[in-house]
């Protein structure tokens, strides 16, 4: 039996790209033991401002020490408000459409808990395009911390009686092939992504939905 098995850090409102890992697992596991990435996609993401530039919409967090791991990040007070006032530097976020659209909404009223945030955005996300929402937190396993890399996916992936490890293309360098066929596990990755870059909430707003979901299924798989 066949059980595809993906690992990512919770990015918020990510690329449409990142949805290909969904489309192409049978369980998506969400990265939250690892130390928060300061200048990653987890608490930020892109969107075009007023004069079309990309511009950071950026999760406010209170500081911690940098090897903090992403499940023990937490918002500032006062999020609302700083979130609202972040809002304003978007146009495509003050249309009617963001008003009545449930990601964009959830984007200003974030739960108290950052990756239950960040979960609950990729799996509305993921409802409106149609693909499966089957996920993990590699928090709730039993992970040995002394284990790093590629040894602690290896072993994410033997928990869940993975056969087959779906990586994004820009991994390739992270994973010796080898080792993982010596684990039984067939790696493989994503093509390089030829498609809109934007934010999927923007998309979202600018595009229907099947439009999205077409342009991630028509990208492919190879292996490591």
């Amino acid at each position: 039996m066949t059980t595809r098995i993906a690992v990512n850090f919770p990015y918020f409102i990510p690329y449409s790209g990142y949805f290909r890992l969904f489309a192409n697992c049978d369980v998506f596991v969400i990265f939250d033991c690892v130390p928060f990435p300061r200048r990653g996609y987890v608490h930020r993401n892109q969107l075009p401002d007023q004069s079309s530039q990309p511009e950071w919409l950026t999760l406010p967090l209170n500081k911690a020490p940098r090897d903090t791991p992403i499940k023990e990040m937490s918002f500032v007070g006062d999020i609302d408000c700083q979130l609202e006032k972040s809002f304003r530097k978007f146009p495509i976020l003050q249309t009617p459409a963001a008003l009545d659209h449930p990601l964009a909404q959830l984007c200003l009223k974030p739960s108290d808990d950052l990756v239950d945030f960040l979960e609950e955005t990729l799996r509305i996300s993921a409802c409106l395009l149609d693909l499966p929402f089957n996920v993990v937190r590699s928090s709730s396993l039993s992970v040995d911390p002394a284990l790093r890399g590629e040894a602690r996916v290896l072993n994410i992936v033997e928990q869940l009686g993975g056969t087959h490890y779906i990586n994004a293309p820009g991994g390739r360098h992270l994973y010796d092939n080898k080792r993982f066929k010596q684990h039984g596990i067939k790696l493989q990755y994503l093509d390089f992504y030829n498609g809109n870059n934007w934010s999927i909430l923007y998309r979202f707003l600018t595009e229907q939905s099947k439009v999205i979901r077409n342009d991630i299924l028509k990208q492919g798989l190879s292996d490591g």
